[in-house]
């Protein structure tokens, strides 16, 4: 039973990482594992402070500027954990990426070494899509198709295996839902 779901596991990694070996398609693939991250980030900046300011111009700005500072530091709150979560697995485990556990492996880009599991991206941006989405559905989905495209887009590009970003899928998602009924409970 274990080696067949290790063997599994294994094909999975070797069929997503198959897909990034295109030289055509590194870039794109570079861009969504790698740089992507910053402009979703900036993306959830300007959401937060898109909400201040129609906060502020409605009528009752304390109240709603009130909520989008109690959202903000929820999401705030969920990723910390689950980035501390994650972090102390990782130095935990000490797992190899990869490229360092099969040699013919040459990942996209360099990232990293014996700290693959959990991947810390798929952790930090599944805790705040799920954040979102608890708070805003529509760009909540959003933010979760990012963090699965950044999550895969690792695997293709060799710098993580399947459950490295299943691990973190599971510790973001998990933290932000319980931080939400949490802060729902004690602060609302």
């Amino acid at each position: 039973m274990i080696q067949s779901l290790i063997q599994s596991h294994q094909n999975l990694f070797f069929s997503l990482f198959q897909l990034g070996q295109n030289p055509h398609f590194h870039t794109t693939i570079i861009f969504i594992a790698d740089t992507m991250v910053y402009p979703v980030l900036l993306l959830a900046t300007i959401s937060f402070f898109y909400l201040l300011w129609r906060a502020y111009e409605s009528h009752n700005f304390i109240t709603r500027i009130q909520k989008v500072l109690y959202e903000g530091l929820a999401i705030f709150f969920s990723i910390v954990v689950a980035w501390g979560i994650s972090y102390i697995l990782k130095i935990s485990v000490k797992s190899p990426r990869p490229f360092l556990r099969y040699p013919d492996i040459h990942p996209l880009f360099l990232h990293g070494g014996y700290d693959s599991f959990p991947s810390g991206h798929a952790t930090l941006f599944m805790a705040l899509a799920i954040m979102v989405f608890l708070y805003h559905r529509k760009i909540g989905i959003l933010f979760i198709l990012f963090a699965i495209l950044i999550s895969l887009g690792r695997v293709v590009a060799g710098v993580h295996f399947p459950v490295d970003v299943i691990a973190g899928w599971l510790i973001g998602a998990s933290v932000s839902v319980i931080v939400y009924r949490g802060m729902k409970r004690y602060f609302l």
